[in-house]
């Protein structure tokens, strides 16, 4: 009697299993869309740490070092020659701190003047680098957003097309009339509208005239 019930059940049934399938096949092509983007990441990542901006951080760094110790031996050089006069030393003596904290003065000028010209490409090197990693993590913030969303627009589809057939089952066993059902029962596998017994009856009531006709 619930064929037709039972068939509209294992078709929606079917259909919702497509649908599910369907979602797993997205989400598997997005995952591995996802996976290939992170290893271009990885490689241009590093194609960004350029040699030369690695270069120039190390230069900053070592004429930093270079101009303090510089400096250093200036002041020394400076207090040396301020000793030696004032302990009335040989004319020779302080002739040659004089001398040498003339060589210190140029060595310390030579790496104020290097330390600026460094620092102006350290600055432009740093500039340039800061700007390509900033569009590169706003190219992958976006990137990521994107995924998101293919993924949000997925579970949206799948979870729209299954409401829609999930209502139809729904609507369909609304309307199934069990009085209907019944009738076609009835009708189908019935053995027929005449009543037995009326018809017997009908029967032997013709051969008993029959009978009598013979007699009479």
């Amino acid at each position: 009697m619930f064929s037709s019930a039972w068939l509209i059940t294992k078709n929606t049934m079917e259909v919702l299993a497509e649908i599910q399938a369907s979602f797993y096949i997205t989400l598997q092509q997005l995952l591995k869309d996802v996976f290939k983007y992170h290893e271009d990441l990885v490689r241009s990542r590093k194609r960004m740490k350029e040699q030369d901006v690695v270069d120039a951080v190390n230069l900053m760094q070592t004429t930093t070092t270079c101009l303090q110790k510089s400096k250093e031996t200036y002041a020394q050089r400076v207090n040396e020659l301020e000793r030696l006069k004032k302990e009335n030393a040989t004319a020779k003596d302080v002739a040659k701190a004089e001398n040498k904290l003339a060589k210190s003065r140029d060595e310390y000028r030579s790496y104020v003047e290097k330390y600026g010209r460094v620092r102006d490409n350290f600055e432009e090197k740093m500039i340039k680098a800061t700007q390509l990693f900033q569009a590169h993590d706003q190219a992958y913030l976006q990137q990521m957003k994107a995924f998101l969303a293919l993924f949000a627009h997925a579970v949206h589809d799948s979870a729209s097309t299954a409401s829609q057939v999930c209502a139809q089952y729904r609507g369909s066993v609304d309307r199934l009339d069990v009085e209907a059902i019944l009738t076609h029962f009835v009708e189908t596998k019935g053995t027929g509208r005449d009543r037995p017994g009326a018809y017997f009856s009908s029967f032997l009531g013709r051969e008993r005239r029959e009978k009598d006709a013979k007699y009479h």
